[in-house]
């Protein structure tokens, strides 16, 4: 049968990006940067959530943590969104609602808006 080809990684010397290939069937190699870095959990970050403007993010310290996208700064905070720390792994949205699961085997439904 035949291979998959796989692809190969190299940084791309002085510049945080990265050069990926095999290149693109036009012959271009492929260059992916990192643009933008946010940081606040106090572990592991094991799931991701984009809503418009807004990025979620759920950690190994049981906290959903909201970043604006534009500048990467921290727009909210739930602390306790699980019971006693458990690890965050899945967020989704669900006709408008968020919903989390987590290491404590509970689903959680969280409201978007105002209260």
């Amino acid at each position: 049968g035949k291979k998959a080809k796989t692809a190969a990684a190299n940084m791309v010397k002085g510049t945080g990006a990265v050069r990926v290939l095999p290149t693109t069937p036009k012959g271009r190699d492929v260059i992916i940067r990192r643009t933008t870095t946010f940081h606040g959990h106090g572990g592991s970050v094991r799931c991701l959530l984009r809503i418009g403007p807004v990025l979620w993010s759920g950690g190994d310290e049981g906290c959903i943590r909201l970043w604006r996208i534009s500048d990467g700064s921290a727009v909210a905070s739930i602390a306790d969104a699980t019971e006693n720390g458990a690890s965050l792994l899945n967020l989704a949205v669900v006709a408008g609602k968020v919903w989390s699961c987590s290491a404590d085997g509970y689903v959680r439904e969280w409201t978007l808006g105002n209260a």
